[in-house]
């Protein structure tokens, strides 16, 4: 029974499963399960790579289904443009804006269900149990950065007011407040494939600061990422967070690049 209860799974999402099942020679059932095997930049798919990467049970040694091709040079440089141009918009988004694409991220994540835990469990050979919780991992973090932002102390906001007749010189009028650095690099963990994945607290906590996000996914679990992403891609269609992002003459440079390392994530400023 679909969207009951209710899913945020409406007739256009009905309408692209069926055409994606029909094409492929799916039924409903398994269009509706099958995830997009391409990578997904901006609200683009792409897979112009020549090597591909298929999930693996560690525990069994059974090969998943799903054939993930590798990016190409050109569409890293597609991806990195396209987070440039966005950069600019998304930096300057209200909070609450912001806040709300990161609601709905969470909500699309609960909205996969077993699909999701299915397949993490199967790339991981993680028990259910621990793939079930990292999920609620993954989704508080989300909330949790969606309530920082919405209340907005976060910006450390500061204006120190100018006194003109101060002796032996004037003071100046100083403001100050965080601002968005430009588009971040996550590289996703291998023994955490959600809460250090695609939408784990790296990419939630740029996303919160208003800094668009490049994900590297893990070769480990390439069906649980290429379902996030997609659930990535329906919460900014859903929101305030898809907008006109025009090319932009001196675009943004990369800031900072995540690395995950055996006992925490190392960021590299650049």
């Amino acid at each position: 029974i679909i969207n009951v209860p209710k899913r945020s799974i409406g007739e256009t999402t009905i309408k692209s499963i069926y055409e994606f099942a029909k094409k492929g020679g799916y039924s409903l059932e398994e269009g509706s399960k099958k995830m997009i095997e391409l990578n997904l930049i901006g609200f683009s798919t792409s897979g112009r790579g020549d090597t591909f990467t298929t999930g693996m049970n560690p525990a069994t040694g059974e090969a998943l289904s799903g054939q993930f091709p590798g990016a190409t040079i050109d569409e890293v440089n597609q991806a990195v443009t396209s987070a440039q141009d966005a950069a600019v918009v998304y930096g300057k988004m209200p909070g609450k804006e912001k806040a709300e694409f990161l609601n709905a991220i969470a909500e699309e994540i609960e909205n996969l269900g077993d699909t999701l835990v299915e397949r993490c469990c199967a790339e991981s050979g993680l028990p259910e149990a621990r793939i079930i919780g990292e999920r609620g991992r993954t989704t508080g973090q989300l909330r949790m950065f969606a309530d920082l932002i919405s209340e907005g102390s976060w910006l450390e906001a500061t204006i120190d007011t100018a006194q003109k007749d101060r002796a032996p010189v004037p003071k100046p009028d100083l403001r100050r407040m965080l601002v968005p650095m430009g588009p971040v690099v996550v590289f996703a963990a291998s023994n955490f494939p959600l809460a250090f994945s695609t939408a784990g607290g790296d990419t939630a906590s740029a996303l919160a600061g208003g800094n668009p996000v490049i994900v590297k996914a893990h070769g480990a679990h390439p069906g649980t990422s290429a379902m996030i992403g997609e659930a990535i891609v329906k919460a900014a269609k859903r929101t305030k967070a898809v907008k006109a992002a025009e090319p932009i003459a001196n675009p943004l440079p990369i800031a900072a690049v995540v690395l995950p390392t055996a006992s925490s994530a190392s960021v590299v400023f650049l």
